[in-house]
């Protein structure tokens, strides 16, 4: 449905209109980067989801199949085929969950190590492809900036404004 009302705005939009739209080129760079990650990371047999996924589990394991879900905003039913993937991979394994009988902890195996290692290299080459035109302080910049972006405090001239006192009354 998204799609659809994409498609019947866009073209009423000017090339050079959607050029200055910071959502749009928000948009544009990471549909870019990704696409270039989904090439980097498919002769491993991963998408960027899963790497996000690997890199939580060598981060907490051994954890739950509900934790891991919850650290890469994954619902159940979506990592429990990730979590299938990855053994039929061998690159992680079900245990016995030490804390609980009920569940499973997911650890990564020796080649899920070696593949996470893999994964994260081709994805620093992506990323170093990506931002090639960038100099290094416009990459800083660059960083900076989008973990602002994610950063829920107001900025500080929006602090200032919630502070004055309110306008008197006439």
């Amino acid at each position: 449905m998204i799609i659809s009302i994409i498609n019947k705005i866009e073209p009423l939009l000017e090339a050079d209109t959607q050029a200055g739209w910071v959502g749009y080129l928000l948009n544009q760079a990471a549909m870019r980067i990704r696409t270039m990650t989904v090439v980097a990371l498919s002769p491993l047999g991963l998408t960027p989801p899963q790497l996000r996924a690997l890199e939580a589990i060598q981060k907490e394991q051994p954890l739950s199949q509900t934790r891991l879900g919850e650290l890469v905003n994954m619902d159940r039913s979506t990592i429990v085929h990730v979590v299938d993937h990855f053994e039929t991979l061998g690159a992680a394994s079900r245990e016995a969950d030490p804390t609980d009988r009920r569940s499973h902890a997911v650890v990564l195996t020796k080649k899920g190590k070696d593949m996470l290692s893999q994964a994260q290299i081709r994805a620093r080459d992506v990323e170093t492809e990506f931002l090639a035109h960038l100099s290094h302080p416009e990459r800083e910049a660059l960083h900076g900036i989008l973990h602002k972006l994610f950063d829920p405090s107001p900025c500080p001239e929006e602090k200032k404004r919630e502070h004055r006192p309110p306008p008197p009354k006439p």
